[in-house]
């Protein structure tokens, strides 16, 4: 029978994604945080090429259910944001030292332990904190809102409504809501598509940080 150790230090079957951590003395009080979709001891093999001193620290499955995981940019945001945790900068090492951004400065694998917990809880309760992957096609998971809100138009969004409404029953086709601040405009501009039955709706804006607003209001 043929040597075949050769090939299985190339051929590796299907490994579930991983969140990895290692301590190294080159760079102290620092926890290197990443992702793998391949073994997790080959990849620290890997990062022994410039931190042969490395210590793992932690190892963890990256999957909230059996098709949808996470990458470690949430581990990563959740040590920025929720434990403040600084990245490593490139002012923070010697010359001659390999730099990665990956590594957080006084991160704990109690803050991993925590991050993962945290990451699980807004899959389960959809909250929207996190991005989300399918396992099967790689791709970002589309975040929707829980059809949570049910109310009326206030009197002045009713009016409007009406007036709307109105003006397209009587062949209008170009109409302008002028409304001021905090009027409601994203709400009664659905309102208004859903008393003429409209089959789409195109939003269009000059600001791209109106797109999430626009999304909450549709689907809540």
């Amino acid at each position: 029978m043929r040597d075949l150790s050769v090939l299985d230090q190339l051929i590796i079957g299907r490994v579930d994604p991983h969140i990895y951590a290692f301590t190294t003395n080159t760079i102290p009080n620092y926890l290197k945080v990443g992702d793998t979709y391949r073994p997790v001891a080959v990849r620290l093999q890997e990062w022994r090429e410039h931190f042969p001193n490395l210590q793992k620290e932690y190892e963890h499955i990256a999957k909230v259910s059996d098709d949808i995981y996470f990458r470690d940019y949430a581990v990563h945001s959740f040590l920025e944001g929720d434990r403040h945790r600084s990245r490593l900068l490139p002012s923070d090492i010697t010359q001659g030292v390999y730099y990665s951004r990956e590594f957080f400065k006084d991160a704990s694998v109690r803050d991993l332990t925590e991050a993962v917990d945290d990451i699980q809880r807004d899959y389960d309760e959809n909250s929207g904190k996190y991005q989300f992957y399918s396992a099967e096609t790689g791709l970002p998971e589309t975040y929707t809102y829980e059809r949570t809100e049910t109310y009326p138009p206030r009197p002045n969004q009713d009016k409007t409504i009406r007036q709307f409404k109105a003006a397209v029953e009587n062949g209008r086709t170009n109409l302008l809501m002028y409304a001021v601040m905090r009027f409601g405009k994203s709400f009664t501009s659905m309102c208004c598509a859903t008393e003429i039955s409209a089959n789409i709706v195109v939003i269009v804006s000059a600001k791209a940080d109106v797109k999430e607003e626009w999304k909450k209001t549709v689907e809540s």
